[in-house]
């Protein structure tokens, strides 16, 4: 088993996965620009950071998430 798998592996029976988005031009100009509207203002801010809690944000709010489709 390479590194990469048994990481994985150790990783799953945490319980812990990992996903990969593929947004839309407009969500990536939206989030770069949050990031860049936190820097300004001299907080830490990155790219991983926002949409993380932008994320956790449209979970937690059904609103926001009302006719959202996913494609696989």
């Amino acid at each position: 088993m390479d590194k990469d798998s048994a990481y994985r592996k150790r990783k799953k029976l945490k319980g812990e996965v990992s996903v990969q988005l593929f947004l839309k031009d407009e969500v990536l100009n939206a989030i770069d620009m949050e990031v860049e509207y936190r820097q300004k203002a001299g907080k830490k801010a990155n790219r991983s950071e926002v949409t993380n809690e932008w994320i956790r944000e449209a979970i937690d709010n059904l609103e926001l998430t009302h006719g959202l489709t996913v494609e696989t």
